[in-house]
């Protein structure tokens, strides 16, 4: 499945493809082992349940195109998913594509992002708390984010506004899951 990630007031005409092989569900929308596996894959490395899906999108949307992979930092400083690392290492070296964690959070949203209950909230929290570990390389134009979920996409949007304004030309992101 494939969503856009786009919000011309805030992000002007920054759009991020984000694709992902199934839907995600919030416990009380849904109860379903696959979401359970998403959320538990934050804490954990699960990346064996989801690495043949990833791959076949990664397939479907690199090309030859990625110069480089790189993780959503999770809502804690220095926090990143187990499984998401596991993911980009295997697709890295299977693909021969750089990998690394060029993006960190720069502030704990934890509690904040959980007390979000709109766009207008997510967009609010997220602004401003991710910054950049180096400067981009020349040869790094076209990056390929892993993610946990899309939701509202701000997180992804804030991501590649970073990255554009360091000079990427093309952001995509694969997510375990996108938010139904």
């Amino acid at each position: 499945m494939q969503e856009d990630a786009k919000d011309e007031d805030k992000y002007g005409d920054i759009v991020v493809e984000v694709y992902a092989p199934k839907p995600y569900y919030k416990r009380d929308v849904k109860p379903d082992n696959y979401s359970y596996n998403v959320v538990t894959s934050k804490s954990r490395d699960l990346s064996h349940i989801f690495y043949e899906d990833i791959k076949s999108i990664f397939e479907s949307i690199k090309g030859k195109a990625a110069d480089l992979i790189c993780i959503v930092p999770g809502s804690k400083i220095d926090s990143y998913s187990p499984t998401l690392i596991a993911l980009a290492e295997r697709l890295s070296k299977e693909f021969n594509v750089e990998f690394e964690n060029i993006l960190n959070r720069k502030i704990n949203l934890s509690k904040k992002m959980a007390l979000c209950s709109n766009a207008q909230e997510r967009y609010n929290v997220n602004k401003d708390t991710i910054g950049l570990n180096r400067a981009l390389q020349s040869s790094e134009k076209k990056i390929i984010l892993l993610d946990d979920v899309k939701t509202g996409g701000y997180t992804k949007l804030e991501c590649a506004k970073i990255l554009t304004d360091a000079g990427a030309s093309k952001v995509k992101c694969i997510c375990l899951g996108i938010n139904k």
